[in-house]
């Protein structure tokens, strides 16, 4: 009987690590896609991170992750819009703060937030007026 080489051992042990972490991250990239469709996104967008983590060199799992982040963030800033003309400052700032502070805002975000900025302005001026 003739006994593997050390060397075909370990290669075989690697490339059954490499077929494991591939199956798992079409698993999660799955999962991730899956629970966007569902409208579940924050939970789906860190799936496809997980997925693009364990293969980096996928292309395929950096896309759905830059699509899925630009997907969430236009949303978020669409309802912090909405909130801005409702007249509901805090809540529309609490909507895009946390994409400034993670460096995820985008120029309409940041609009957002010079819009609530001048909405208090002019707020404050209004009182002062009326005082």
């Amino acid at each position: 009987m003739i006994r593997p080489f050390p060397r075909s051992r370990a290669f075989a042990h690697l490339a059954l690590a490499l077929a494991l972490s591939g199956c798992a991250a079409q698993m999660a990239y799955k999962d991730g896609q899956d629970l966007a469709a569902q409208g579940h996104g924050p939970e789906g967008l860190a799936k496809l991170e997980e997925a693009s983590r364990l293969e980096p060199g996928s292309a395929k799992y950096r896309m759905a992750v830059l699509q899925t982040r630009d997907r969430l963030i236009a949303s978020e800033v669409a309802r912090a819009e909405t909130q801005v003309r409702q007249g509901r400052l805090d809540e529309a700032e609490s909507l895009v703060s946390p994409m400034v502070a993670a460096g995820t805002a985008n120029d309409r975000a940041l609009a957002v937030l010079r819009s609530i900025a001048q909405r208090r302005r002019g707020d404050l001026l209004m009182k002062q007026a009326r005082a």
